[in-house]
């Protein structure tokens, strides 16, 4: 287990109301940052992660419970905390075709594992988008997060990489966002007019399985997997022998950096700041239905 936390020496108890908090809760492990976004440009103030490895979905919250109490400022009032999961069992669904009344109908169909009693079904629509986001999270590990925080905002990974592949500069090119963790990778396919065309989890197990998942995806939505725009985020780098295969293939490779200040004291952090995204950028997300109401 892994586990690293960085400060900035100009954080200020006086004005933590200013500052946004988010954790990021796993398949791999959790995160944690601080970003004050009250200037011209966010920049963030603290950061820290802690890795899991071989930990069963059920057995997360245990593992949470222990690190939650590890965190700095724990009791400090922020002006916003948000709760970013990654836990598998995530799908997109076009707002307009999306009721609350067929929720465990549309999770029974698309998550195998779903367990009424155990599980609760939470949903991200963001402010001007059409497309809003379905998950589950296991209930151990809500009442785990609702035990320790007065409020919070609970949101899915792929509700940020909608909201920044949104925010980005059009293009007339396919886009490929994709975020890598150790064993898993989400994947958002845009086509030149900025229109969803996939979005998808998947599990890594091998070097070959980005450039497969990737290729699979463009022939699937009719696209040029040679002519991509490929924009990476997350546990990934140039050193990657998967990112390698990838430029074997594809002309165009970006990493995405984010649009926050990230000045912190160490050059590791510095060097590998897309290594934290998006899940520096939760400060940006505003949503216009956060978390549905337990209902069978």
């Amino acid at each position: 287990m892994e586990s690293t936390v960085y400060i900035d020496k100009t954080v200020s108890n006086e004005v933590f109301y200013k500052y946004e908090r988010s954790i990021q809760v796993s398949l791999d492990g959790f995160s944690f940052s601080i970003t004050d976004s009250s200037g011209k440009t966010p920049r963030v103030l603290a950061f820290g992660f802690e890795s899991l490895v071989a930990t069963p979905r059920h057995l997360i919250s245990v593992a949470l419970s222990t690190w939650l109490k590890t965190l700095p400022f724990l009791q400090e009032d922020f002006r916003r905390t948000s709760i970013v999961f990654d836990l598998g069992n995530v799908v997109s669904i076009p707002v307009g075709l999306f009721s609350s009344e067929d929720v465990y109908a549309y999770c029974k169909l698309h998550f195998p594992s779903f367990n009424a009693e155990e599980d609760r079904c939470i949903w991200n629509q963001s402010h001007g988008l059409t497309w809003g986001v379905l998950f589950t999270v296991p209930c151990t590990i809500l009442e785990e997060i609702q035990a320790t925080f007065k409020e919070v905002h609970f949101l899915h990974l792929h509700t940020l990489m909608h909201q920044i592949g949104c925010s980005m500069p059009q293009t007339r090119d396919c886009v490929a966002w994709i975020s890598v963790k150790r064993a898993f990778m989400s994947l958002f396919l845009k086509n030149g007019n900025g229109d969803l065309l996939l979005a998808n989890h998947y599990c890594l197990d091998g070097e070959m399985d980005m450039s497969y998942y990737l290729l699979c995806a463009s022939e699937q939505c009719d696209v040029s997997f040679e002519n991509l725009r490929v924009v990476l985020m997350g546990d990934v780098s140039f050193d990657n022998e998967s990112v390698r295969l990838l430029q074997a293939e594809c002309k165009y490779i970006d990493f995405f950096n984010g649009e926050v200040l990230c000045d912190l004291d160490t050059e590791d952090l510095s060097r590998n700041v897309s290594m934290y995204m998006p899940f520096l950028n939760v400060y940006k997300c505003e949503l216009l239905v956060d978390n549905l109401e337990e209902s069978s």
